[in-house]
């Protein structure tokens, strides 16, 4: 008796538990953690999980560390989760353009080559369409070669026109001005037409051109 009584027990126990497990297939989908999101960053994954706490918004972390919440605030899990990605995220590197500058004269641009070898600069030089080669150097000559650059000016007889620079792309365009901006030193933009298009130019004053 006693052993079938037992039995039993055990029997309803089973069904129990086999009753709470298939529970969740008869709930609403809405009241269930049915999704779940991760990020690498572990600070990004705190914040999400503190401003969901936060708003309210029901959640859990698995075992494998993925943000378990419900259908219904997927939109605005997945709001916050963007927001805050977005704001922790390190800010892209503008990468500085190496400094370049180009003559449209020939025998300009002659010169100034004669003089990068005279003084043992290094330099490259870039052709970029079929009227302008820009000479490129590093960084670190900047300042010496921009005081070439003012000589040619001088010894060709340019320097009644502002000195002009041009760039391949309009990113190191826009990083050039800002840099302009942020030394207070005073430009304008010109565009040029060429039979490549429009071609956008730097202008600035002479007594800024070491600068």
């Amino acid at each position: 008796m006693n052993k079938l009584f037992f039995s039993i027990i055990a029997l309803l126990i089973v069904i129990s538990c086999w009753f709470i497990f298939d529970l969740s297939r008869y709930l609403p989908q809405d009241l269930l953690f049915s999704q779940e999101i991760k990020y690498e960053s572990a600070e990004v994954h705190k914040q999400i999980a503190k401003t969901l706490k936060e708003e309210n918004i029901p959640f859990r972390i698995n075992n494998e560390g993925f943000i378990e919440y419900r259908k219904k605030d997927d939109e605005k899990v997945k709001k916050i989760a963007a927001q805050i990605h977005i704001a922790l995220s390190p800010a892209p590197k503008v990468e500085q353009p190496p400094p370049n500058t180009s003559f449209s004269n020939p025998e300009t641009h002659k010169l100034f080559v004669e003089l990068l070898e005279k003084e043992g600069i290094p330099y490259r030089i870039d052709r970029l369409d079929d009227e302008r080669n820009y000479v490129i150097w590093d960084l670190n000559d900047d300042e010496k070669v921009l005081e070439l650059v003012a000589q040619v000016k001088q010894k060709t007889s340019c320097n009644n026109n502002p000195p002009s620079i041009a760039f391949p792309t309009k990113k190191h365009t826009e990083c050039f001005i800002s840099l302009l901006k942020k030394e207070d030193i005073p430009y304008k933009v010109v565009e040029k037409t060429r039979q490549q298009g429009v071609e956008i130019y730097i202008e600035y004053n002479w007594d800024d051109l070491v600068k």
